[in-house]
């Protein structure tokens, strides 16, 4: 799996324009850098560049235990409710600034409580977001230098910075002090770990879904996938890894189980807010339809088909697809979740070098991917300033998923009948 095509030193180019392109923006990211860690410490609106999708958000509180709130209003949640880790009433809310409901799991409340609430507020914000940020880097570089493809590093860094730092959805996830990146990590390690079949990565994945479980209906379809169509028998090993270390890090907090779960299934049955939930829009049927039953259709596409690659070739694509989907079925979903898309980017690198035996295939899939990305990431604004509304973007997350599983879907049926 570590072998790679010669044509790896071809790419040298892509180094060539990330140089070009990260010094370009490095002077608009780095203001941006500055004048948002600025307002996480002194609560004051900074003028960044462009503006926060969902603008700056203030928490406005006559309790005087929220006095030193300055924005980062979602982390706020967790870094107040982590200071009364100890009690068992957390998930009531009423340790929230705002009285919203509570839905991390308890093992993240049990990181943040001994670490970052040692902190003031502004402080413990801008650690929480740097940790995440380096950590994605890191690992980014830890896989790519498993592939001997360190020099990739660079390109990535580059595409991460800017997307993070000169996008509107990107800052509007750094100015909420969100914890998207998590999931990032969580698929991109799970993407590694199903590819080089490590147990390491597969317990690297489940420990980064369990901090934040907007993830898990991913992994439940790439599990479902992955039991039905895999051929070699470790992959039940890997799902006893991957499930055993996710229940452990929720078992051991039993004084929190109960009231965790009963708040996400409450916030999901009765919360009807969400910007881009097709909850409201569209009937439960095809919610439930949609998800469940397209991981079923690609597995039952592979099932006949006796070409030992196929499987490699359309599964990233393919869960890239259904990630997509699953950023739209919560009654509670917003546009900066599709941060977690970032956690494909290193693997799909891999995944356009190592399998070059359908350049088609591949070459549609990149397009419509950073297509995707661009779109998404309100990266029109860089062309012309227009506002892009959330119901623009519905229609794109949609266009995305039917387009993608239908080509890969349409991949396995070709193969199965010996085209290439």
């Amino acid at each position: 799996m570590k072998n790679l095509s010669p044509k790896v030193n071809s790419y040298h180019l892509w180094v060539i324009i990330s140089i070009f392109l990260g010094a370009l923006l490095a002077p608009m990211m780095a203001s941006n850098i500055s004048h948002l860690s600025l307002a996480l410490i002194n609560g004051e609106c900074q003028k960044i560049t462009p503006h926060p999708l969902y603008n700056y958000y203030h928490i406005d509180s006559s309790n005087p235990d929220f006095a030193n709130i300055t924005f980062a209003a979602d982390f706020s949640n967790v870094y107040f409710t982590a200071k009364n880790f100890q009690k068992r009433d957390i998930y009531t809310g009423k340790y929230d600034p705002a009285k919203r409901p509570v839905l991390y799991p308890p093992f993240l409340y049990y990181i943040y409580r001994h670490t970052f609430c040692h902190f003031t507020f502004g402080e413990a914000a801008l650690w929480h977001l740097l940790s995440q940020i380096l950590l994605l880097f890191l690992s980014t570089y830890f896989i790519l230098r498993y592939y001997h493809l360190r020099l990739m590093f660079l390109p990535l860094t580059v595409t991460y910075s800017a997307l993070l730092f000169f996008t509107p959805l990107g800052l509007s996830e750094l100015e909420r002090g969100q914890f998207d990146i998590y999931s990032a990590l969580s698929i991109l390690w799970f993407l590694f770990a199903f590819y080089e079949r490590k147990n390491y990565a597969f317990v690297l994945a489940a420990l980064f879904a369990s901090l934040k479980w907007t993830s898990a209906p991913f992994f439940f379809q790439a599990f479902l996938i992955y039991l039905l169509v895999g051929k070699n028998k470790s992959r039940f090993k890997f799902f006893a890894l991957f499930t055993g270390t996710f229940l452990l890090t929720l078992i051991l907090f039993p004084q929190h189980i109960t009231n965790y779960l009963s708040s996400l299934y409450n916030t999901q049955i009765f919360h009807q807010e969400g910007d881009i939930s097709l909850v409201d829009k569209t009937s439960p049927l095809l919610l439930y339809l949609l998800p469940s039953l397209s991981p079923l259709l690609y597995a039952l596409s592979l099932i006949f088909n006796k070409r030992d690659n196929i499987f490699l070739l359309t599964f990233l694509p393919f869960m890239s697809a259904l990630a997509v989907l699953d950023l739209l079925i919560p009654s509670s979903t917003y546009q900066y979740r599709a941060i977690y898309l970032l956690g494909f980017l290193p693997m799909t690198l891999v995944w356009m070098l190592r399998l070059e035996n359908d350049s088609t295939y591949q070459t549609l899939f990149i397009f419509l991917f950073v297509t995707f990305i661009f779109f998404v990431f309100h990266c029109l604004w860089m062309i012309k300033a227009i506002e892009f509304k959330a119901e623009y973007c519905i229609p794109i997350y949609l266009a995305f998923y039917f387009i993608v599983a239908s080509i890969s879907l349409l991949k396995n049926a070709r193969s199965s009948k010996g085209q290439n």
